[in-house]
């Protein structure tokens, strides 16, 4: 599987780019002619493969894959290894998708084409993407024809409309809903069901609206949402217009339809060499739902140039990192390139202009249920990989009683000590929090520099024993591990090395293209 993962990389060449796949559909007929280790296509959740090159690189060997070319192989998958994220594995090597659209029920109302808002995308993503995640990170998977559909209802008066969803999961939370007015006249709505896929609900509102900002409630502990909009005139609306053809689709959430809101940068403050924290308001005609491992994309909407990027959690509150406002902000840590387009026109653009960026898009496909089962979780970042975690750890103080979890420790590499990011929070952090450790690298010190104490080098087997040492972990069971880590496809491979060379599975890795 190294040797996979580490000819994905190379095939990349540096470009964290992904081919987008292609939306055409494939017959069961079309599907059974491509049968041969020479020419094998497979269909998994919905997606067609070509898994020919990939084929010699399973690890179950050539007549174990070959079970499942030619033919629907969902089933046949989910009984041996579910929880492997095929989706990554066989990144950029999707021809289609399998029979008809994945839609789970017939629209309330007639659709109609029209050139609105809102999008399908096949754009790749770039920053923490997960290009391999093996390991329990999906609790189930399901058939699409096993999807609970949501239950909605509309009810108005004179002056509001309402708009109820009600899901049947077990769990869910405020993290999972996004809703957004598009151009005033569009509801565009997402509730993420098992990552990566999302319900949507999209609809041409009667009429527009004159005031766009939308009201969100939730109930049932965030299994039920609602929507509410003020109406442009006090007549009845009886629903709430027109389901577009992509309304009440299960889509996954990294391919589904952009839903760009305008928003406004508020803070900008340097924390380290090059990095930044910066906070955007969001116009208040959107709620952009954003689940723990998943990114954003962020627009410059005079040069059209995007970049996706993680949202943080303010786990150093300071003053001046905080922004009090009646409308949702996200924030974000991002390293400033010299010669990179987006972050020169971020750092650039100034506080508190309005109509420079859009903001939205919110897609994955970590699932938090990923972070617990074992006793140690190790995470590794190279620079601003280090962004995930920083969620990550605020979901572990908030539920690590609950979870289980004996120790999570962030393992930071850095070139020098001014690029690492709040190290002095960090380390006072480490000694309030038993569970907690953080323990930093640094590639481009010198062996003879006494200012500096810590380890030093780039991942290896040799490092990674150390760091293990460090942690003072060594005696105990590998079962007992989990590992993550995220920054450049070198890095995540490098790691992956060590870990395998190490005795530790890969499935027992969940890795982050940074």
């Amino acid at each position: 599987m190294i040797d996979w993962i580490r000819r994905q990389s190379l095939s990349d060449s540096g470009n964290y780019s992904m081919k987008s796949p292609s939306k055409a559909e494939i017959s069961l007929e079309q599907l059974q002619q491509h049968n041969t280790p020479k020419d094998a296509w497979l269909a998994l959740r919905g997606q067609v493969y070509n898994v020919t090159d990939y084929i010699s690189y399973h690890p179950g060997g050539v007549k174990e894959i070959m079970k499942g070319v030619g033919k629907d192989a969902t089933a046949l998958f989910n009984a041996i290894h579910r929880y492997v994220n095929f989706e990554s594995i066989l990144k950029g090597k999707q021809v289609g998708f399998f029979g008809p659209n994945r839609q789970i029920s017939q629209s309330v109302e007639g659709s109609q084409l029209s050139s609105n808002p809102g999008t399908i995308s096949g754009e790749s993503h770039c920053c923490c993407f997960p290009i391999l995640s093996i390991g329990c990170c999906e609790p189930k998977v399901q058939e699409y024809d096993d999807v609970l559909t949501p239950n909605t209802k509309f009810h108005e008066d004179n002056k509001f409309c309402f708009y109820q969803i009600d899901l049947k999961g077990y769990k869910y939370n405020q993290d999972y809903w996004t809703a957004s007015i598009l151009s005033k006249d569009i509801l565009l709505l997402k509730v993420v069901t098992s990552p990566p896929d999302i319900w949507v609900a999209h609809y041409k509102l009667r009429e527009a609206l004159i005031n766009d900002t939308i009201h969100i409630t939730f109930t049932n502990r965030a299994r039920t949402m609602t929507v509410k909009l003020e109406k442009p005139r006090q007549l009845s609306w009886k629903s709430l217009g027109e389901a577009l053809p992509d309304s009440n689709l299960i889509l996954d959430s990294r391919q589904s339809i952009e839903d760009m809101t305008p928003c406004t940068l508020v803070i900008k403050q340097e924390i380290a060499h090059d990095f930044y924290l910066m906070a955007f308001e969001v116009n208040p005609s959107a709620r952009i739902g954003v689940p723990v491992g998943f990114d954003v994309k962020v627009t410059a909407v005079n040069s059209g140039i995007s970049r996706r990027y993680t949202p943080v959690s303010l786990l150093f509150p300071k003053s001046e990192y905080q922004y009090k406002s009646s409308n949702e902000v996200l924030y974000f840590v991002i390293k400033i390139y010299p010669e990179g387009k987006m972050t020169q026109t971020l750092v650039n653009t100034p506080l508190n202009t309005t109509e420079l960026l859009k903001i939205g898009y919110s897609s994955g496909n970590f699932n938090s249920d990923w972070l617990h089962g074992v006793d140690f979780y190790f995470l590794f970042a190279a620079g601003s990989g280090i962004t995930p975690y920083l969620r990550i750890l605020d979901y572990y103080k908030e539920h690590n009683i609950a979870l289980g979890v004996s120790r999570v420790i962030i393992v930071h590499w850095s070139k020098e000590m001014k690029d690492i990011i709040w190290r002095t929070e960090f380390e006072e952090m480490q000694k309030k929090i038993k569970w907690f450790k953080f323990i930093p690298v640094l590639t481009q010190v010198a062996d003879d520099d006494k200012s500096w104490e810590g380890l030093r080098g780039r991942i290896s087997t040799t490092l990674l024993t150390e760091i293990i040492d460090k942690a003072k972990l060594a005696k105990k069971k590998k079962n007992q591990f989990r590992f993550m880590t995220c920054g450049p496809e070198g890095f995540n491979v490098a790691v992956c090395e060590s870990l395998e060379t190490s005795g530790y599975p890969l499935d027992s890795a969940f890795i982050f293209l940074g």
